[in-house]
Formats: structure tokens, C-alpha cells, sequence
């Protein structure tokens, strides 16, 4: 499992495209790339930007106000 903590309020320029890269690298060897601390207004750049045509919706976990809990989410979905 990787893991991109995206807490900021905008995507960094080139974010989504190197995250659409290592996605498609991580998948070529059986892995997953999980997002998580993501806030709504980054979820809605991925979206947007098409990025979550390579990273499923599933894999992005929202920041919320319980700290890590958005982290253990990710975790748990990793481990299935």
C-alpha cells in the first residue's frame, strides 16, 4: 500500500498525473494507491481532472475532524 496524504485545500499542480502514474505502476504489481486526509474540495479536483478514471472513488478517504481516522480507513481497505 501506498499512501498520498492530500490535507491541503488545493492539488498541487502535477499531483493528479504523478498520482495517475504511480497508480498504474503500483497495478502492474498487483498493489493499490489509497488517498487519504483528502478534503472535499481536493475529492472534487481528482473528479475534475478525471484522475479517479485510474483511482477509484473508493480509494479516497475524506479528512475528518477525528485525527488519523481517514488513515485507518485506508488501512483497513488494505488489508482486505
Amino acid at each position: 500500500m501506498a499512501r498520498f496524504n492530500f490535507e491541503g485545500k488545493n492539488l498541487p499542480a502535477g499531483a493528479a498525473s504523478a498520482a495517475e502514474r504511480y497508480t498504474e505502476e503500483l497495478q502492474k504489481n498487483g498493489g493499490k494507491l489509497l488517498l487519504s486526509g483528502v478534503s472535499e474540495r481536493v475529492r472534487r479536483q481528482l473528479i475534475d481532472t478525471e484522475t479517479t478514471d485510474t483511482i477509484a472513488e473508493d480509494d479516497i478517504f475524506l479528512v475528518t475532524p477525528v485525527i488519523g481516522e481517514s488513515s485507518r480507513a485506508a488501512l483497513e481497505t488494505a488489508r482486505v
